[in-house]
């Protein structure tokens, strides 16, 4: 082991600490600077806290390990408690409630769940560019302001049915004046000595009306759901949270956390997504070539059409762009971890289980080491093959491992829309062509002062139209006559915790009844003793930040303790659901699963299958399942859909 060091800190102040470093209305900006001088780990303390700042990948590497390291609640994060309580941002790890809620929202958030939302993202969408059009090209728009309204009307429809109409009214909605005149004040309440606030009286006063006001809506949206004769038909989160139990607990959420859990999505859910687009609308306009490549590309996509589900997976390079925009200024700026017990870092700092470590994202995303220029705006960073190695704890906008944000796929989704649908519609530019960014902070981070305006554009005869998809290849199937009808058993095994694999894994079940075999579906778990001899089996699995599936886990342990032969001859295929936006687990579980149940000699009769939740899984899905068939047909010598 090297010799131990001591944690750089800038120069302070007897009782006052390093507070004179920090400027109270940029704290984010502040520690960019001090990065800077003091290299990528530093140590504040302010009024006896004490937070250790990091911003490289090997560093980020080593504290994202979640056997050694787990969510900690910073100071922000602390005061934010006051409002979310034990909501899922803001809570511990060891809190039932957090449990409980991940698992019962976590579906939500998957491919069924967003495609789900789809239409109402496009319902919100229109309006804000209606609004555009009607305004005319000379209106000025101010832009943190109209994604504001955007994401907040979003987040509302899409997670409890409920309408601000945010666009029919000049007013910001009462909602987002208590939001963030509370998020300013947890902000700089934690700057202050611990427990100054309570001397603060008119300050404290404020910051009651505003919880109150964020707390009197979610119980309003909560009672008027409970009274609704649809209670439990809509399937969005306020059904789901008043009307469904726990399976490992049992239980149901209470009142009370529903309350915050609402809090934590209006909030969470909209100010990093408005931050988001506001931030790639700047970094496009002040990089033409870039817009005018983005622009070509979203005509090549949808042509004059209304996008649809199945037009995400060819808005690939709007995806790369916002997934450059959160390199560059990652809305939600850090998140914080803290030792299990006694540790040392990089094998030189000494660390113990009171240490919070702050890893300071817009630091960390520009690493030398991993991004070359990387003050530049280059959304190609992130073609899958480019992205793959750098993304390795190098871009980490939504967090790490179990305590990642819930609602990602939610938010590029949402984003990927807004901004294709905007190019689409109108050429953007500058109020002020000599305007530079100002970011304002509160708990999160967005342009300040950003003004365009928006010209309409016209779709003449010699632009582009979106082709016709081409007609499917596979035939219709058809009733397999009885006399032939009986293939034997097939065992499809699912790992699921969003519900994607799970249903097409019952859509091999349906299809191979059709096709002349018995078949059984079960989640994975259910044979983690072993698969049954002599029969094919099919799993199709996620992977969940590189993990299994819950209900996968007991199965992958299995397959991978297997003796080598135990297996021998037994056909299997695996078929694996995933997104390629977190390049780092691609097809992770599904891979490992593919290679234990090889080594134990089992032999695979198709390739092994990808689908990504970005894209159109299903299509992706049936070309595979066709070859499927074709396969184990003739592996097993049987004749297809009837025929010799």
């Amino acid at each position: 082991m090297s010799k131990l060091e001591e944690i750089p800190q800038p120069k302070g102040l007897p009782v006052l600490g390093h507070i004179t470093s920090i400027n109270p209305h940029a704290p984010v900006q502040s520690l960019i600077r001090l990065s800077k001088e003091l290299g990528p780990i530093f140590r504040l303390q302010t009024f006896g806290r004490n937070v250790i700042i990091v911003g490289n990948q090997e560093l980020t590497a080593e504290l994202c390990d979640e056997t050694r390291f787990c969510k900690a609640l910073h100071p922000p994060l602390a005061e934010l408690r006051t409002i979310g309580n034990d909501g899922l941002f803001t809570a511990d790890n060891n809190e039932s409630n957090w449990g409980k809620a991940h698992r019962l929202l976590t579906p939500a958030f998957g491919p069924l769940g967003l495609k789900s939302m789809f239409s109402k993202m496009v319902d919100v969408v229109d309006q804000m560019l209606v609004r555009w059009e009607r305004f005319g090209s000379d209106a000025e728009i101010d832009v943190a302001d109209n994604m504001t309204r955007l994401a907040l009307d979003t987040i509302a429809l899409c997670a409890f049915d409920h309408r601000f109409n945010s666009f029919y009214r000049n007013e910001r909605h009462s909602f987002v004046t208590a939001m963030e005149g509370a998020l300013k004040e947890v902000s700089r309440r934690a700057l202050f000595p611990p427990g100054a606030s309570k001397l603060m009286f008119l300050r404290n006063r404020r910051f009651k009306a505003h919880t109150r006001t964020l707390r009197a809506l979610a119980d309003d949206l909560i009672d008027k759901r409970r009274l609704d004769a649809r209670l439990g038909e809509r399937s969005d989160l306020l059904d789901i949270m008043l009307t469904t139990k726990d399976q490992e607990t049992g239980e149901m959420l209470s009142r009370e956390n529903i309350g915050y859990q609402m809090i934590t999505f209006l909030i969470a859910g909209h100010e990093t997504t408005s931050g988001l687009l506001s931030f790639a609308t700047w970094l496009l306009l002040k990089n033409p070539e870039e817009l005018s490549r983005l622009q070509a590309h979203v005509d090549d996509a949808l042509g004059g059409e209304p996008p649809t589900a199945q037009d995400l997976g060819k808005l690939d390079c709007v995806e790369q762009a916002l997934m450059e925009t959160l390199r560059l200024w990652p809305t939600a700026p850090g998140f914080a971890v803290r030792p299990t017990e006694d540790a040392i870092l990089a094998g030189r700092y000494r660390l113990t289980p009171n240490d919070i470590l702050l890893i300071l994202l817009p630091v960390l995303h520009r690493d030398p080491s991993v991004w070359d220029e990387p003050d530049v705006f280059r959304p190609a960073r992130f073609k899958f093959d480019h992205a793959k190695e750098a993304l390795q704890h190098a871009w980490k906008p939504f967090g790490n491992g179990q305590r990642a944000c819930l609602g990602r796929g939610f938010a590029m989704q949402e984003a990927v829309l807004v901004m294709a649908m905007m190019l689409q519609r109108f050429h953007i530019s500058l109020v002020d062509d000599s305007y530079e960014l100002v970011v304002g902070e509160t708990l999160t981070m967005k342009p300040i002062g950003l003004r365009i305006r928006a010209k309409r554009r016209h779709w003449s005869a010699g632009m582009p139209r979106r082709s016709a998809p081409a007609a499917s290849k596979e035939q219709v199937l058809r009733r397999v006559p009885r006399s032939i009808a009986d293939r034997g058993p097939v065992l499809i095994l699912y790992g699921s915790n969003t519900g994607m694999s799970e249903s097409c894994a019952k859509r091999i079940g349906s299809e191979a009844a059709t096709r002349g075999y018995t078949p059984v579906v079960a989640p994975a778990d259910d044979y983690s003793f072993g698969v049954p001899v002599d029969i094919p089996f099919v799993v199709v699995t996620a992977s969940y930040e590189g993990l299994p599936p819950n209900n996968a886990r007991r199965f992958l342990a299995w397959a991978e303790s297997l003796p080598p032969d135990t297996l021998a001859g037994r056909p299997f295929a695996v078929f694996g659901c995933g997104n390629r936006h977190w390049t780092q687990t691609w097809q992770a579980v599904p891979k490992r699963l593919e290679a234990a149940l090889a080594r134990a000699g089992a032999v695979p009769v198709a390739k092994r299958g990808e689908a990504d939740a970005g894209g159109n899984v299903f299509a992706s899905f049936d070309a595979w399942s066709a070859a499927l068939w074709e396969a184990l047909a003739a592996t097993l010598g049987g004749k297809l859909d009837g025929k010799s």
